[in-house]
Order: C-alpha cells, then sequence, then structure tokens
C-alpha cells in the first residue's frame, strides 16, 4: 500500500499566487476563515517554510482564538486523512512521508504559530525587540482615557490656565457655559480618532480678515448701497433685505475690531452660516462694483480662515495633553491599546529601523491580514515596510471585504484599504470569494437581487459595490416550512398607519409585537432545516434566530415583548456593564465596607441585594450595636479589605451575604448575579496589578461608572452572555458580525441618533479629517461617508441570515422628519416592491405583520408599560387607624430626633389625593382645565420623583436658550446621558427617559408670574440659582428665642431637629424665591385645583422651608423678611407647558411675616398636628 495520499484542497487556492502580494475579496459568508486555513496548510506543504514563518493577523481575541482552533485542527485532519479517492491529482495535496513529516513537526510546534490580533502582536515585537523601539522591557496596559485625563489636568494646572496665550480661550471656554469635564471629553474624542484635526488655527490671518470685513460693512451707507447693488441685479427683496439686515448685524459684531480685541470675543457672535448664505446669493460669478467685490472677498477670507471656539480649543490644547501624555507614559513605561501601533510604526522609522525590518523580515516570510477592510492608515504603514517594500521576498496577503467595513468609529479607514488594494493590484485583479456556504440557494438568489449593482438606484454607492453575485456554495442545504415547501427567503413587512407618517413609537412597538408573535409561530411549526447531503431535518431552536437593532435601547424594547410572550431571550456583548444598577450596589457595598462607622453609608448597602433590607426597616437600623448581624459582616467585610485579601472578601460578598440565592429567586434570567460576578472579577483582576487598597478599588468602580474610564482589558465593559440554555439572541448590528442565524429578524434604525461636535470625511488627498465646525460642504461629504458606512452596516446585518431574512418596510413618504439610516434599506425595498419581476425574481414575499394594520393606533404597547399604570386601591395601602394612634402616642413621647416634613405629614396622615374617580388620578390625559394632554405610559412613584430631581440639580439652565427646539434639546449628548443616568440611577425604565426630559423642558420654558407681579420669561434665564440646599435647625420649644429674635444663647435641645432640601432658591429681582418640584399625577391642573392640591399636602412644607430660609439669611425682621424673601413657587411639572399663557401647573403664593409668627407659635404649641401631636 502507498503511503502517499492526496488530499482534496480548494479551488480558490489556484487562484492565490504565492510569488507575489494579493488581495483576496470575500462577501458574506463566502468562507473568508476556511480559505485562510486552508491557504495556511497550502504555504506549508508547497513553499516548505516552518509554522513561525506565517504570520496570521485578526482583530479580535475571539476571531484570533478561532483561527488558532481552525489552522490547528486543519493540520490535524490532513495527517489523520486516507485521502480523497476519485479527486485529480492536481486538486490535491500530496502527502507523502516528508509532507507527513513536515505537518507533524508543526503541529508539535504548534504553540509557535503567530496568529495572533494585530494589537498584541505590535505590541509583542515591541517588547521583543526594546533596544530597536528605544522602549522599556517592562511595560503595563493602563486605560487611555483615564490616562489621558490625568496628563489634561496637569497640563491644565502648568500651562493652559497659566499661560496668556491659553488662559483667554479657557476664560471664554467656560463663560459660554462649557465645563472642564467637558472640554477633557471634547479633546480626548479628538484625540481618540488619531485623524488630523480641521481647521487650523492662523489668528493672525483671521484677525486680518475680520477687520477687513469690518471695514467694508461699518463704511458709511454700506447697506443702502448694498441693497441698491441687489436691486440693480434683480435678485428678490426679500433676499436683498435679509443680506442688508445680516450684513448690519455682522458688522455690529465686528464693532470690536475697531480696536484691540479677544478674538474669542468676535467669534462668539459670528454666525458662519450667514456667511454661508451671503457668499451663496451674492453669486460670485457676477459683474459687481468694487466695494461689492471686497466685499465678498473679505468674506472669502473669513471662512478660509474662520474657526469656532470648539476648534481653537482643539488646535491650542491638544498638542499640549498629547505631549504630556506622551511623557507620562513613556517615564511610567505605561501603554494603551492604540500605543501597541505607534510605539512599533516609530520603531520602523527611527535610528534602528534597518535592523528592525530585517529581522521581521527574515522570520515572517508570509502574512496573511484577516479582516483588512479594518485596517487603518498606521497599521498599513507597518504592513507596506515589512513586506510590500520587501521586493516580493516577504509576501502580504490582504482578506477581507469591503462591504463589511463597519467601524470607522473606532478609527478603522476603509479608504487605507482601497489605497493599499490599489497598490497591491496594479497589474492582477484581487481574488474573489463568490461561493456562499452560510445560507441557502434561494437566500443567496434573494440577495443578489436585493444589492444587485445593475439598477437605477443600487443599494450600493461609490467606491464599494456588490460587484460579484454570488452562487451558492451548499445546495443540499433547504429551509423547508411545515407542508415540506421550499421558505421563502426574504419577508418584507410592511408597516402602516393611517396617519400622515409612521412614528418611531409605532414602527418600534408594531414590530416589536410581529416579531415577538412570529418566533412564537416559527418555534412551534415553522421552518425546518434540512441538509439533503447527510439526510438531517431539525427544527428551529431559539438559539437559531437573531434580532439586530441599531442601537442597545432597542434591544431591551425588543426583550419586553418577548418577555411577554414568555420566549426566552438573552443579550449577545450588551455595553454597559458599569451603567448597570448592579455596578451602583457594588460601589454602594464598597464604600461601606471602606468606612464600616459611616452611618449614611451602611444604610445605602444595607438597601442593596446584598443585605435586601426593605427601605421601611432601615429607620429601624440606625444606631446598632457592633454585635447587630448586619454591622458584625459589614466589620468583617472591612478587616478583609485592610488585609488586601480581596479575592476572599469578594468570594464572602456572594457567598456569605445570600446574594446569589436572592437574585436567582427574583431573577430568572440570570442577568444580574451575571453582573455581579463578572463586576467583580473585574475589579479583583484590576487590584492584582499593584498594591491597591479598598479607597482605590472603589474609586475606580466609581470612574467605571461615570464613563471618566474603562477596564485595560478588551472588550472591559460588554456584559457576559447571561444564560447558555436556548434563547432567541438580541445584538446590535455591529456585534453580529461574523455570527450568522437560520432566521434573522432586523429592528431598529428608524430614527437618525445625535450628531457629533465635528464632521469625519476624507479629504481631496484622501487624508482622514476631523472638521470642528465645518461648512456646508464638509457636512455634505461626512454625510455621505456616514451614509456609506450605514450601507454596509445594514449589508452585514442582512446577510447574518442561513435560512430566512425578516425586513420591514414603510411606505414611501411615511418615514419621519428624523429618518435613521434604515431609510437606506427602505428605498430599496420601494423599488423592489414596486417591480412584480424583481419580486419573483429574489424570492420575497410582502405581508403586513400582525398588529400591523392601517387602522391600528399609535397607543400600542406592551403588557409592561401598561402594568406600571396599575396602582393599588388606597384601602390595601392604609394602616388601620390603631397603627396610627400608636404611631402617635409614641411620636409624642419620643426622645432627641431628627425629623423632616416627609415624617411630619406622615403623622398628619399622609398625602391626600384629590377628590374624585381614583382611577382618574392616574390618568393626566386630561389636564389644566380640561385640556387633552400628550398620552404617555405616565411613570410615576418616588423614584420617577427622585430621578426628575436628579435632572433638576443637574442640568445647565442656559443649555436652554430662548427658542430652543425640545427635540434638539434632548438628543444633545451632555442632555440624554444626563436622564439615561438618572432613570438607571432610580430603576426607572429608559423608555420613560424622553418623557422626564419633556418635563424638565416643559418647566424650564415656562413663564412664572410672582407673587408681587414680576414676571419671569423663563425659568431657564434664571442666572443665580442655589439647588438641593440642605438644612438643619432645632425644632422649635417655648424656651427658644423666636424667629423674630437674633439673640440666640446657650440652649439645651429636646424635641430634635427639622432637616430637608430645598429643591432651589433663585435670585430675581433682588429677592430671594423657593421653588420646589413635583411630579404629582392629578385629574385637573387648573388653578383652583391646584391651590386645593397645594393647601392639603405642601402648604406645611412651605412654611418649613421659609422658616430655613430666614434662619440661614439670619432673617429677624418683618423690614428684611420683605426686603429679602419673596415668593413660594410650587411647579408641578406634569402640568407645566410653555405655550400656556394661564401659567398652569404653578401655585405661587406668598406667606406675610405675621403668619410666619403665628406658625412657629403653633410648632411650639403643638397644634400643627392631629391631637396635639408634636
Amino acid at each position: 500500500m502507498s503511503s502517499t495520499v492526496y488530499y482534496a484542497r480548494p479551488d480558490i487556492l489556484e487562484a492565490v499566487p504565492k510569488d507575489r502580494h494579493a488581495v483576496i475579496e470575500a462577501s458574506a459568508g463566502t468562507g473568508k476563515t476556511y480559505t485562510i486555513e486552508h491557504m495556511f496548510v497550502e504555504l506549508l506543504l508547497t513553499e516548505k517554510v516552518n509554522i513561525d514563518n506565517i504570520l496570521v493577523l485578526t482583530y479580535t481575541e475571539r476571531a484570533a482564538g478561532e483561527l488558532r482552533s481552525r489552522v490547528r485542527s486543519m493540520i490535524e485532519k490532513v495527517l489523520v486523512s486516507d485521502g480523497c479517492p476519485g479527486k485529480p491529482e492536481r486538486q490535491c495535496w500530496t502527502i507523502g512521508p516528508q509532507e507527513k513529516v513536515h505537518l507533524e513537526r508543526a503541529l508539535f510546534s504548534f504553540d509557535m504559530a503567530p496568529i495572533h490580533t494585530i494589537h498584541s502582536f505590535f505590541q509583542r515585537v515591541v517588547n521583543e525587540h526594546a533596544f530597536s523601539s528605544g522602549r522599556l522591557f517592562e511595560q503595563s496596559l493602563v486605560d487611555g482615557k483615564s490616562a489621558f485625563h490625568d496628563a489634561f489636568m496637569n497640563v491644565l494646572r502648568t500651562d493652559i490656565s497659566c499661560r496668556n496665550e491659553y488662559a483667554c480661550y479657557l476664560d471664554a471656554w467656560l463663560k459660554s457655559g462649557n465645563s472642564i469635564g467637558e472640554l477633557t471629553e471634547f479633546l480626548y474624542s479628538c484625540h481618540a480618532r488619531k485623524r488630523s484635526v480641521l481647521p487650523h488655527f492662523d489668528k493672525t490671518a483671521l484677525t486680518d480678515a475680520l477687520k477687513a470685513v469690518a471695514g467694508v460693512i461699518q463704511a458709511e451707507g454700506f447697506g443702502d448701497r448694498l441693497k441698491a447693488a441687489l436691486k440693480e441685479k434683480k435678485i428678490h427683496h426679500s433676499t436683498s433685505g435679509a443680506l442688508a439686515k445680516r450684513a448690519a448685524e455682522f458688522g455690529e459684531a465686528l464693532s470690536v475690531t475697531k480696536g484691540d480685541f479677544c478674538l474669542t470675543d468676535v467669534i462668539e457672535k459670528i454666525d458662519p452660516d450667514w456667511i454661508h448664505y451671503a457668499e451663496e446669493k451674492l453669486l460670485p460669478g457676477e459683474q459687481w462694483g468694487q466695494e461689492i467685490r471686497h466685499y465678498l472677498d473679505a468674506l472669502a477670507a473669513v471662512k478660509r480662515h474662520f474657526i469656532t471656539l470648539r476648534g481653537i480649543a482643539a488646535q491650542l490644547f491638544l498638542p499640549l495633553v498629547q505631549k504630556r501624555l506622551e511623557k507620562d507614559k513613556r517615564t511610567g513605561g505605561l501603554y494603551d491599546y492604540d500605543d501597541m501601533i505607534a510605539h512599533l510604526l516609530e520603531a520602523l522609522s527611527g535610528a534602528q529601523a534597518g535592523a528592525l525590518i530585517a529581522a521581521l523580515r527574515s522570520r515572517y516570510r508570509f502574512a496573511l491580514i484577516d479582516e483588512s477592510q479594518d485596517t487603518d492608515e498606521r497599521q498599513w504603514k507597518i504592513f507596506e515596510r515589512i513586506f510590500l517594500e520587501s521586493g516580493n521576498q516577504n509576501i502580504l496577503y490582504l482578506v477581507g471585504d469591503p462591504k463589511q467595513a463597519i467601524y470607522g468609529f473606532r478609527g478603522a479607514d476603509v479608504f487605507t484599504y482601497l489605497a493599499a488594494r490599489e497598490a497591491i493590484c496594479t497589474h492582477h485583479a484581487p481574488v474573489a470569494l463568490v461561493s456562499n456556504y452560510r445560507s441557502t440557494a434561494r437566500l443567496v438568489g434573494a440577495y443578489n437581487e436585493l444589492f444587485r449593482q445593475d439598477v437605477a438606484e443600487p443599494f450600493f454607492r461609490g467606491d464599494i459595490i456588490y460587484n460579484e453575485p454570488l452562487v451558492c456554495g451548499r445546495p443540499e442545504f433547504h429551509a423547508v416550512d411545515g407542508r415540506g415547501a421550499d421558505s421563502a427567503p426574504i419577508v418584507i413587512w410592511e408597516i402602516d398607519n393611517d396617519k400622515k407618517s409612521v412614528s418611531a413609537e409605532y414602527f418600534l412597538n408594531v414590530l416589536g409585537r410581529a416579531v415577538a408573535a412570529e418566533i412564537g409561530a416559527l418555534l412551534k411549526d415553522g421552518i425546518v432545516l434540512h441538509d439533503t447531503s447527510v439526510g438531517e431535518r431539525r427544527a428551529l431552536k431559539p438559539s437559531d434566530i437573531f434580532i439586530l437593532t441599531r442601537k442597545e435601547s432597542e434591544g431591551r424594547r425588543a426583550a419586553e415583548f418577548l418577555r411577554e410572550a414568555g420566549l426566552p431571550f438573552a443579550f449577545y456583548k450588551l455595553d454597559g456593564l458599569f451603567q448597570t444598577p448592579q455596578a451602583e450596589h457594588i460601589r454602594d457595598l464598597l464604600l461601606a465596607v471602606e468606612t464600616p462607622f459611616d452611618e449614611s453609608r451602611r444604610l445605602r448597602a444595607w438597601m442593596t441585594p446584598f443585605f435586601g433590607v426593605p427601605i421601611d426597616r432601615l429607620p429601624e437600623c440606625r444606631s446598632l450595636p457592633e454585635t447587630e448581624p448586619l454591622v458584625k459582616r459589614i466589620l468583617d467585610w472591612h478587616a478583609l479589605a485592610r488585609r488586601r485579601s480581596f479575592a476572599e472578601l469578594f468570594s464572602r460578598l456572594i457567598n456569605e451575604s445570600g446574594l446569589a440565592r436572592r437574585v436567582i429567586f427574583f431573577d430568572d434570567s440570570g442577568r444580574g448575579l451575571t453582573d455581579y460576578l463578572h463586576i467583580l472579577e473585574i475589579l479583583l483582576e484590576e487590584a492584582s496589578g499593584g498594591q491597591k487598597e479598598l479607597a482605590d478599588l472603589t474609586q475606580m468602580l466609581a470612574d467605571f461608572i461615570r464613563g471618566a474610564r474603562k477596564p485595560a482589558r478588551e472588550d472591559g465593559t460588554v456584559q457576559r452572555l447571561e444564560t447558555d440554555k436556548e434563547a432567541v439572541q438580541i445584538m446590535t448590528m455591529h456585534k453580529s458580525k461574523g455570527l450568522e442565524a437560520a432566521v434573522v429578524f432586523l429592528y431598529g434604525g428608524y430614527t437618525a441618533g445625535s450628531g457629533d461636535d465635528f464632521d469625519l470625511y476624507h479629504d481631496a488627498e484622501g487624508r482622514a479629517v476631523l472638521h470642528i465646525g465645518g461648512w456646508k460642504e464638509h457636512k455634505q461629504h461626512a454625510h455621505k461617508e456616514s451614509q456609506d458606512e450605514d450601507r454596509r452596516l445594514l449589508y452585514v446585518a442582512a446577510t447574518r441570515a442561513k435560512a430566512r431574512l425578516y425586513l420591514p418596510f414603510v411606505p414611501p413618504g411615511k418615514f419621519t422628519s428624523k429618518a435613521g439610516m434604515y431609510k437606506l434599506m427602505n428605498d430599496r425595498l420601494a423599488a423592489i416592491a414596486a417591480d412584480e419581476s424583481s419580486m419573483k425574481r429574489g424570492g420575497f414575499v410582502f405581508l403586513r405583520p400582525p398588529f400591523g394594520a392601517a387602522s391600528a393606533a399609535d397607543s400600542v404597547e406592551n403588557a409592561h408599560d401598561i402594568l406600571k399604570q396599575w396602582s393599588p386601591p388606597p384601602q390595601l395601602l392604609s394602616l388601620p387607624d390603631e397603627a396610627e394612634r400608636f404611631d402617635l402616642v409614641r411620636g409624642r413621647h419620643a426622645g432627641f430626633e431628627v425629623t423632616s416634613y416627609s415624617r411630619m405629614k406622615k403623622m398628619r396622615g399622609g398625602y391626600s389625593a384629590p377628590a374624585g374617580d381614583e382611577e382618574s388620578i392616574f390618568d393626566d390625559r386630561v389636564a389644566e382645565g380640561g385640556r387633552a394632554g400628550v398620552q404617555d405610559t405616565l411613570p410615576g412613584g418616588p423614584r420617577f420623583g427622585k430621578a426628575l430631581h436628579g435632572v433638576m440639580e443637574t442640568v445647565r439652565f442656559d443649555s436652554l436658550p430662548a427658542g430652543a427646539e425640545f427635540a434638539r434639546w434632548a438628543e444633545a449628548e451632555e442632555i440624554r446621558t444626563l436622564a439615561l443616568q438618572a432613570v438607571g440611577r432610580e430603576g426607572v425604565e429608559q423608555a420613560h427617559a424622553e418623557y422626564l426630559l419633556s418635563l424638565v423642558y416643559n418647566a424650564l420654558m415656562s413663564r412664572i408670574v410672582l407673587a408681587d407681579g414680576a414676571e419671569v420669561a423663563r425659568l431657564a434665564e434664571v442666572k443665580r440659582t442655589a439647588r438641593e440646599l440642605e438644612f438643619l435647625y432645632p425644632y422649635p420649644e417655648k424656651k427658644f428665642p423666636r424667629l423674630a429674635s437674633a439673640q440666640w444663647l446657650d440652649i439645651q435641645i429636646e424635641r430634635g431637629f427639622v432637616k430637608g432640601f430645598i429643591d432651589m432658591v433663585f435670585e430675581y429681582g433682588g429677592k430671594l424665591h423657593l421653588l420646589d418640584w413635583k411630579t404629582d399625577i392629578l385629574p385637573d391642573y387648573s388653578a383652583a385645583a391646584l391651590q386645593e392640591h397645594y393647601d392639603a399636602n405642601y402648604a406645611l412644607q412651605a412654611r418649613l422651608y421659609l422658616i430655613a430660609l430666614c434662619k440661614m439669611l439670619r432673617v429677624h425682621t418683618e423690614s428684611a423678611y420683605n426686603e429679602r424673601i419673596g415668593s413660594v413657587v410650587y411647579c408641578f411639572v406634569r402640568g407645566m407647558h410653555p405655550e400656556d399663557a394661564q401659567c398652569g401647573g404653578q401655585v405661587v403664593t406668598r406667606l406675610s411675616w405675621q403668619a410666619m409668627l403665628a406658625f412657629e407659635e403653633d410648632l411650639i404649641a403643638g397644634l400643627v398636628f392631629d391631637e396635639g401631636a408634636s
């Protein structure tokens, strides 16, 4: 028997050269990894190279691990194979004795195989060639964002705030309402993009240009001459008037240019849109007079050199921070993921570059770069130096699919790939992989129809197109329905209604309910997967189904519908591990362990699931002895923390606390427990990196929660899969890349997200540019590139399917005004739906899904939303009279204590709801005297109230200038983050964040009429405020000096203190006014109804707050009271609206000085409470 066997090799290897560089271009499902593993064995056998001579690089640890596993398995398969009888020898590898020995040697030394991520390989090279790269032998990986923040703070202290050439611009930044934190975030965003920052800042040129414009505009009679010239050119009078008016305003803004000025004073007053408008309307090609030509030339010069304050900050401050950052990291032996690239590129350009390049070329004869469409310019320069410039002595293969270049936001640059492809393929075309091994033949045909280029308006535009229609590589793979017929490959679901447009809420609710219903049907008796080559037939499992979204918030919404339908689901690689309640629970617990005798920290820790103390039992937990189990457990954990026994500490946090049992009992998904364990694991990993105390870990966790830093590990903020049970997988489209499922639903991408402060595009020279405050043409370039990447993202999402794809479709013209990325797919579907032959060729099925009828109301809700509106009957919540009487008696005889309005109110009988139908109390669709309000899910309760107060406490009032639109304001990153953090902190559904912001907007934009008749046009215009003002004063007693007395002697306090927080005190008209926010859900917000509600529930609170304010300000006389203290304003935010001429939703009162003194006497006499309780 012959010792030589023949092992079949893929035909595509014949097209891949071994003596020159090549590009292998794939499409989704065409076996890119399969090709790489066979190419690896091909090089081993045909080029007789060792295993450590073949470099294979990819982008993620998961992909690198998969490649290592598959290459190893491939070698093992060839070694144990008996050959492929009947296959022509020329299509096989010849495995003789020598080849077998060579493969065995490769297998035994497989640990030496250089199959890595790009970043880890670059860092490995730098470490192994430390002398050539000029780096320390031992370096530590750090989080790039936190290192940047530290460098920024150092530069801020030593340069930006101290040197005159920078301080002017820092002062302007702060005066414009921005903070130091916002400056840090902005500069880091620019730094992380690794692009050329534009525009450049030429102070002299910009100043000269501004003065030139001022010289023309400020000339006597220029406005009249401009109008005359425009009239002569027959330019419409309205345009002419606008140009003259804006020119005058421009001249006024430039009036300071007559003398010395700070450039920022002028920049802040200039509207760049006006310059563009003037240039456009004045038609530079026209024959204008000399003065108008000078005006146009001056405007053109301003446009060339104009830069916003943010642009100045980037151009002046960023280089300083980057220089300091590099110095700190070099001296400290630190590096981040980005430095792994920068350090090697620097070494390949330095004095020792020749020796380093020679060493790398002698080791790596061949290199296969997987996912090369995600290469950036710096990475390509490295590959170019090592391989492309070697004269074909070291061969480079780029393997990728430009149609799947979707990581531009991470710095990947598909334009670099296109340039590299052009450089390599000057005389030879790329090797194309055109056989799809993932999908059924019917689905491959549907993809070809969906993405075909030979139509009037193809899906792909520009340089990256679908130029190679695919063929099915697995014709034996079928998807059939319950009757055995071939299943429809793509289902187009029409989402329509009887309104002018389909709102985002309607779209997502109808689609979500339809997806849940369809998944239930598919799992019951839907698609059967059939492989005729082996005779295998199996029904769908939940894990065979993907729901792909544009944003993670859309995934959470889809999950609600699956939960309602009783379907199992799991989130795949969900971001935001440290923005979960679990992260805050661990932070609160560790703070208490760090300082175990801080009672406030202990109480917060006891409320977490680690202890599970109900909130109504917390008062009983004050001043507990150290022997009490609750206290003793924290003290025991504190002892472990002091010994830095963090592994034991974290283990006991989970096991001793009973957390695991509680979480598993209440959370059947396992999400919570998975997150607790994951966070503690990361903290333990960070603790092992140095001599860290518990205080260091708690601060680190707080930074993770705030987003100020991230764990150094890859995907450190990504949540793990919470279960390995069968479950429908929900993930973002980005996370789905490289994965596949039998059935895929596209869900989301319907509305546009908020934009950045800059435009990202490539200029005429192909440079990647970050343009701050760009002009119209720059925004158009950026929009086109962004749209192209969105098309590629939709392609990636759509091509995950193996058997069936569900695509929603909105009739043309019914998309919302702020259409999101999905409109790109929707437009192509519209063309297909209108072409019967196209529908037939692709095998598309056009249906209206369940709940998608044209007459369906926009109020489609899920059970979770409905449940949140329910409230138990009052009789179930009220205590028996005996308990109330006991509480009053106990309070009357209580000793020293601290009380508050809430406690006093409880002693008086608690909250008094408005009279009327109890159910209507929880329905504010009719408010303000019967006017119809906006229907919503009405989130209520203490948690929602606390969330709103949290936003009101921190929101910048100057973020709401006059005329600000709600939609634009609410979409701002700062505002959206503020709302999401507030609702997340209080456990309120994220879906309610927009409603919360609408209440904040309505309140701050509303007019307030004070008690003396003075009008505050908008609350947001109030300049001086004190928010969440805490107070503490002794409870009035007979022997104490009264409010009207300025003399306080030594006293003995017996009845305790009154404490609380005033939501806001603001100054207006020379007086201080007290304001409180209320989120009460009422049936009527008219003035009379609100006054009655206020009198019943909040009059006592207002009086207590007024006493506190008087004591703070040391107001002891009636004249001082009238001079310094104004109105009491109670804002019931659900009833407020900027357009309400009646100032609804407000109660504005003013208590007289005599009434204040009388109230104080009532408190002393015990007349404020029922039966004289005090």
